[in-house]
């Protein structure tokens, strides 16, 4: 009886998804993480065998995914992300979201630029009391 996507084990689908999505077979798997053989891995998809933060890592190091991307990983949303980044101006969340960063890397530049010019102003000062220091 498979626990495939359960609560208690819920990673075997996304290990499974990922897998199929990068054309993957349970041999290559078993191959690439050390495993005696296909049925062994193939019990991490299902749900039988439990997987570890260990296991997690390595494979998610040969899907070329952080284990961050690969916990997230979604099939379907791709599409939608693609069709909406194909979408010009406001409304669409990606040009908000540079929008926004853009006028606070704006402000940064600013304020730097600002803090640069008080800087130069300091050192030239300190440079001024230096000399007047070495005169008197």
């Amino acid at each position: 009886m498979s626990n495939f996507g359960n609560d208690r084990n819920p990673y075997g689908r996304i290990i499974k998804e990922v897998r199929e999505d990068q054309h993957l077979t349970l041999q290559n798997m078993a191959d690439s993480l050390g495993l005696s053989g296909p049925k062994t891995y193939q019990r991490y998809e299902t749900g039988e065998t439990r997987p570890t933060l260990e296991f997690l890592e390595a494979t998610a190091q040969i899907f070329r995914m952080s284990l961050a991307e690969m916990l997230n990983y979604r099939k379907g949303p791709v599409f939608n992300q693609c069709q909406q980044a194909n979408t010009f101006g406001p409304g669409n969340a990606y040009y908000e979201t540079n929008t926004k960063l853009v006028a606070a890397l704006e402000s940064n530049v600013k304020s730097l630029e600002a803090r640069g010019k008080h800087l130069e102003e300091e050192v030239a000062f300190l440079r001024g009391e230096l000399q007047h220091a070495r005169k008197a």
